[in-house]
C-alpha cells in the first residue's frame, strides 16, 4: 500500500544518503533534508548527525518559504557555475564561492513546489552536479502524476529508484529501464554505525 510504499522510500533515500556520506571526506559534502508534510522531522533519520553540531547535515527545511529560499540560491549557484565554465575555469564548481557539494534530500515531491521552483529542480537535475549541487527526491509516482506536467517533466528528468525488490529503474539518458534490487533487509544496523561514526568525524583542521 501507499503508506508502505513511502515507509520504504524513506528508508532507501536514508541509506543512499549514508553511502554518499560515507563515501565523501568529511565537510565534503553536506546534506539538506526537505520534509514540507512532517515540517522537517525526517531529518531524524539521520541522527546523531542532526544533533552532532558538526556540519554536515544542514538544518532541515519544513516550510513553503525555506524551501523556495533553497531552490533559488542552489539555482544561482549553478548560474555561477555556468559563468565559471564560461570563463574558462578548470573546476566550474570553484566559481560558486561553496566549498563543498550539497545533496537535497526532498521528502514528498512534487507537493509545496510552484510552477517556478519545479522549474529551478529541473534546471538543478540537468546543471547542478557541474556546480556542486545533487537531487534525492522521495515521491510518490502517482502523486508526480497528479500534479501535472511540470512535475512529470522533473520526475523523469532523474533516475527513477524503486523501494521494492525486482521492479524496474528508469533511466533517462539511454531511455531504458533496468531491474533493481534495493538493499534494504536487516540494514539498519549498519546504517545505525556508519551514523555515529559519520557523526564523531571532525572536519579537517
Amino acid at each position: 500500500d501507499a503508506a508502505a510504499g513511502g515507509a520504504l522510500a524513506a528508508q532507501l533515500a536514508r541509506q543512499l544518503t549514508v553511502r554518499m556520506l560515507a563515501a565523501y571526506p568529511v565537510g565534503a559534502l553536506t546534506v539538506v533534508v526537505v520534509d514540507l508534510a512532517g515540517r522537517g522531522a525526517a531529518a531524524g533519520s539521520l541522527e546523531p548527525l542532526l544533533s552532532s553540531g558538526q556540519g554536515t547535515l544542514a538544518p532541515p527545511v519544513g516550510t513553503p518559504a525555506a524551501l523556495r529560499d533553497l531552490v533559488e540560491r542552489l539555482v544561482a549557484r549553478v548560474d555561477l557555475a555556468r559563468m565559471a565554465a564560461s570563463a574558462g575555469l578548470a573546476d566550474p564548481a570553484a566559481g560558486t564561492g561553496a566549498a563543498d557539494r550539497t545533496l537535497v534530500v526532498l521528502h514528498g515531491f512534487p507537493f509545496g513546489l510552484d510552477e517556478r521552483g519545479l522549474a529551478g529542480l529541473w534546471l538543478l537535475i540537468e546543471e547542478g552536479a557541474p556546480a556542486g549541487v545533487d537531487l534525492l527526491l522521495v515521491a510518490d509516482p502517482a502523486d508526480v502524476a497528479a500534479a501535472g506536467p511540470a512535475a512529470t517533466a522533473v520526475w523523469q528528468a532523474a533516475y527513477r529508484l524503486v523501494p521494492v525488490p525486482d521492479d524496474c529503474m528508469g533511466d533517462p539518458w539511454v531511455g531504458l529501464v533496468w531491474t533493481f534490487d534495493p538493499d534494504l533487509a536487516g540494514a539498519d544496523a549498519p546504517m545505525v554505525a556508519a551514523l555515529a561514526c559519520l557523526a564523531g568525524a571532525r572536519r579537517p583542521g
